[in-house]
């Protein structure tokens, strides 16, 4: 279940605003 959610997360924030979203959840 984690890893789905983290990988749904990830390709979400990707989507939302990109490279600008990785630097914001991480």
């Amino acid at each position: 279940m984690l890893d789905q959610l983290e990988a749904t997360k990830m390709s979400f924030r990707d989507k939302l605003m990109g490279s600008r979203a990785i630097g914001k959840f991480e």
